[in-house]
């Protein structure tokens, strides 16, 4: 036993005099200690990230870097940027406009590369955002309502990602070309939903009850995936050379001769949409425009079709519940190829026209 105690002994002194050997100088290096005091080597939250408080409006961003605020601010002029490379941060709270004010925020001719997040911008008597002339804008995570000339407004280049825009008095979100509308939800405002100039993408977004279109898309635009409702003209117009795809699209243009979509121009791609319950399901004015895979359910007019040379294929088309279609296909324009109209199949419902259109035929 007392073998064994004297082994322990050495063997825990053994460890203690490593473990000093390996922890090194315990002294506080040069510098740690002053005045008797110890020196704080953290660095503040401003040394990492330098921020700029804004605590009261008007506000003027005139040098780049980022700014942020910590409570709501009410004011008749807004925040304006005027200088390139700023980030804006609200933090969850709202700038709100007061009687006889301007715009939320306004951004300057030509000023680029500005982010602006986590925020609302409401009740202002120009729009929440302008910036016609603004490039490459991020705005993200933002919400406009009751604004009255509109919510968002901005040039090319741009992205809008997770915004809401309801109840503004023009449209909801209008931007330049070649820009991105991401998972944006536009409701109640007295304009279009949704504006996009040539080359830009609407994806996953709402567009519901709004005073016009729903979306509207220059030349060579996307727009996929999208629930459009009960706007008061069309779903959604297409300039020309656009994708229309995979989109729900129901209620729209009652009473007002508008369309679920609307091919303005020639060269579109409308197809595997949903078209339900719209004055014209699908209309095409112009040329060359390839319609396919659509159905088109419970419209006036399911297919509405006076420009010259367009291809239909493997379309349903029909009003299977209710007696109120004025035409299934309306078709007048020269030279439309117009791929075979199938009716009453039977249970067995075969086929040996893989090109051909469907059309329902409605329940007695």
């Amino acid at each position: 036993m007392e073998r064994y105690l004297y082994f322990s002994a050495v063997s825990f002194a053994i460890v203690s005099i490593a473990f000093c050997v390996l922890a090194g100088d315990l002294a506080p290096p040069a510098g740690a200690i002053k005045d008797g005091q110890p020196v704080s080597i953290m660095k503040t939250l401003n040394q990492i990230e330098p921020r700029t408080l804004i605590d009261s409006l008007p506000f003027a961003i005139t040098n780049s870097g980022s700014y942020y605020l910590v409570q709501t601010l009410l004011g008749t002029n807004g925040i304006t940027i005027t200088e390139d490379d700023v980030v804006l941060d609200l933090g969850g709270f709202s700038l709100e406009g007061m009687t006889n004010s301007g715009h939320g925020i306004t951004i300057g001719e030509d000023v680029l590369d500005v982010t602006i997040k986590n925020g609302a911008v409401d009740e202002w008597g120009g729009w929440g955002i302008f910036g016609t002339n603004a490039d490459h804008f991020q705005i993200i995570n933002m919400s406009f309502e009751f604004n009255q000339q509109g919510g968002l407004r901005l040039g090319d280049q741009c992205k809008v990602l997770d915004c809401n825009a309801t109840k503004n008095g023009g449209p909801a979100i209008d931007v330049g070309e070649n820009c991105t509308v991401k998972d944006c939800k536009t409701k109640d405002n007295s304009g279009n939903g949704i504006m996009v100039r040539q080359a830009s993408t609407v994806v996953s977004c709402s567009a519901v009850r709004n005073g016009q279109n729903g979306i509207t898309a220059d030349i060579y635009c996307t727009v996929r995936d999208c629930t459009i409702f009960n706007n008061t003209n069309h779903g959604i117009e297409a300039s020309a050379s656009c994708r229309i795809e995979s989109n729900n699209i129901g209620d729209n243009g009652r009473g007002t001769g508008g369309a679920g979509i609307f091919a303005v121009g020639p060269g579109n791609r409308i197809k595997s949409n949903n078209v339900t319950a719209n004055e014209d399901g699908i209309r095409a004015d112009n040329a060359g425009n390839w319609i396919e895979g659509n159905s088109l359910i419970d419209n006036t007019r399911g297919l509405r079709m006076s420009g010259s040379a367009n291809l239909v294929i493997r379309n349903v088309v029909g009003t299977p519940l209710a007696t109120n279609a004025v035409a299934h296909f309306d078709i007048t324009g020269p030279s439309n190829q117009v791929a075979e109209i199938l009716q009453n199949l039977g249970g067995t419902f075969t086929n040996s026209n893989p090109w051909a259109n469907i059309r329902l035929t409605p329940k007695p």
